[in-house]
């Protein structure tokens, strides 16, 4: 934005019976939006009105736009849509020829779809570029139990709908039954039962001093903010913070204080700050 001015803007178009995730930018002319284009529409069509994900984060010059599975599991492992996936574009919306999927051919079956990143997601709801390692990390929400927290590799499948952590909501198992699969990636973290995590930041500020490079994740059924704490390239400890004091964490932001800020459902806005 301070190079060119654009300003991003994902989330779901369509009828009720019929959206997917669209991508546009923009820049401001005063209070108004100018120059508004769309540069992407995801492949990603249903008829259910979940499952959407559409979080977005740029790297080194290239844009992430993270797609939920649209509640059509399949869909996930099926790469000539984009349901599932996290796509990988050029700031105008083109694709990039380094991506995984440029040129490849699928022998009797529909081309992948080039803008693909990694695939094998069910709902991703956080997706941020770690600022010491450069690496990118989402979470996503799983079925009953089985959310995870992953690093978003170069043409790797999550495994979803194949493999999980969690269960069906009736309590029978998922795809397999099996947790992990060769050739599919083990998060990095699991939440069992779910947390239903929501929004993800890691810290670098210097209000907490304890906390830095550790992620921050909303909990909206565990009602909590997440801490897990990052060492040596590894997740390896986790805490909970103002347990069912604020509702469902939805929203985070950090100000250049290093304060950190919580959005809950209910409209509400709080601010934390170090024990004195």
């Amino acid at each position: 934005y301070a190079e060119n001015g654009w300003i991003y803007l994902s989330y779901s178009e369509g009828e009720e019976h019929h959206s997917t995730v669209v991508l546009d930018r923009f820049r401001l002319e005063g209070e108004r939006a100018v120059d508004r284009q769309r540069i992407f529409t995801a492949d990603a069509w249903s008829e259910g009105p979940y499952h959407f994900a559409a979080r977005i984060q740029f790297v080194e010059g290239y844009l992430f736009l993270a797609i939920g599975d649209r509640q059509h599991p399949p869909m996930a492992q099926d790469n000539s849509n984009h349901a599932g996936t996290v796509v990988r574009l050029n700031a105008d919306g083109s694709v990039p020829e380094d991506n995984p999927m440029v040129g490849v051919e699928a022998e009797g079956q529909p081309a992948p779809r080039a803008e693909i990143w990694s695939y094998g997601h069910r709902d991703p709801q956080g997706l941020y570029r770690h600022p010491e390692t450069g690496e990118l990390w989402l979470h996503e929400h799983g079925p009953r139990g089985g959310d995870e927290v992953s690093r978003v590799k170069r043409g790797a499948n999550y495994g979803w709908p194949v493999v999980s952590y969690g269960f069906e909501y009736d309590g029978g198992p998922i795809g397999m039954g099996i947790p992990w699969k060769e050739g599919m990636e083990i998060p990095a973290w699991v939440y069992v039962p779910s947390i239903a995590p929501s929004d993800l930041v890691i810290y670098r500020g210097d209000a907490f001093p304890a906390w830095r490079g550790n992620f921050l994740i909303g909990a909206m059924a565990g009602l909590h903010l997440n801490r897990l704490v990052f060492r040596d390239g590894e997740v390896v400890a986790e805490e909970r913070l103002v347990q069912r004091l604020l509702g469902r964490v939805r929203s985070i932001a950090v100000d250049s204080e290093g304060r950190v800020y919580l959005g809950s459902d209910n409209g509400e806005i709080w601010r934390l700050r170090p024990e004195k």
